[in-house]
């Protein structure tokens, strides 16, 4: 992430300063302010865990202020892209709010996204590496070795393991996907919706995935916004659930400098923190950079 960027709440003057890429006067009141993105908090953004965070990861940035933290190698989902080749899923496409964001590919999940059980990914393998935040990894070495599983993204057709060409999904993504006659009907076991006699493979409650027959309504688990009946598909990882478009996190906003806080971390905006006033009160300070 930009270590100048500014996060939500901090007044801007235009989009590019934001860490979010958004910068309104959404409250009438003539100021502009940056703006948080829906579903979790890109980098940049102050943070108080990893859960917030696109990424899975919250660390201190210069100053000590803690701030979402950028992944190595590909974009996971909801992170800001600029083309598809930027993201894990290799899909990168404007949001509700305007700025580009990797979308999430439909039912198991490629290799270096981002996951919550070995059951989510095409590989049937999620591993945490050195930066502890859950990612799809390859599978093991004697199928990785030879060929790319149902599911997984590809080039060329003699990547994909025998009984799987390398195609467009329903979504316009190159993965693996099954060949040949017949399909699952509803209540099977499925990795991507081209298995299923009625093309919805959805996440299910064993952390795995079922051929289902209609699209999630809204509050049902989801992998990818397409599956959605409408909105798109939002929430923690391992947790992601169809929602109305628009819905922002419920977290406040960083509280600007001078105003009242919780003692809680990434409560201010960057460059300040939450301090104790006289009377015991506390509010954002700016932060003594060491």
């Amino acid at each position: 992430m930009a270590a100048d960027c500014r996060p939500a709440g901090e007044t801007c003057m235009k989009a590019d300063e934001c860490c979010g890429r958004t910068c309104a006067d959404r409250s009438e009141s003539g100021v502009m302010t940056c703006w948080l993105l829906a579903g979790c908090r890109v980098d940049g953004e102050t943070c108080a865990t990893g859960d917030a965070c696109c990424s899975g990861r919250c660390a201190a940035a210069p100053g000590g202020v803690m701030r979402c933290q950028a992944l190595p190698g590909c974009r996971p989902a909801l992170a800001l892209c600029m083309e598809d080749k930027d993201c894990c899923a290799g899909r990168c496409a404007p949001s509700a709010e305007g700025p580009n964001r990797c979308a999430r590919a439909g039912g198991c999940q490629p290799e270096q996204e981002r996951c919550a059980s070995n059951l989510a990914c095409c590989s049937g393998v999620c591993d945490g590496g050195p930066e502890n935040v859950g990612r799809c990894a390859k599978p093991p070495r004697a199928v990785a070795d030879r060929c790319r599983v149902v599911g997984e993204r590809c080039m060329k057709a003699d990547e994909c393991c025998a009984g799987a060409s390398c195609r467009a999904d329903a979504a316009g993504l190159m993965r693996c996907l099954p060949g040949g006659p017949g399909c699952a009907a509803a209540g099977y076991p499925c990795v991507v919706a081209a298995q299923c006699c009625g093309g919805f493979c959805l996440p299910d409650a064993a952390g795995g995935y079922t051929c289902r027959d209609t699209c999630a309504p809204t509050g049902a688990a989801c992998s990818a916004s397409e599956e959605c009946c409408g909105g798109s598909c939002v929430g923690a990882v391992g947790a992601t659930v169809c929602a109305a478009a628009g819905v922002v996190p419920a977290d406040p906003l960083c509280v600007s400098a001078g105003d009242a806080c919780s003692a809680s971390p990434g409560a201010c905006c960057a460059g300040t923190v939450c301090a104790q006033i006289a009377g015991g009160a506390h509010a954002c300070a700016p932060a003594e950079l060491p």
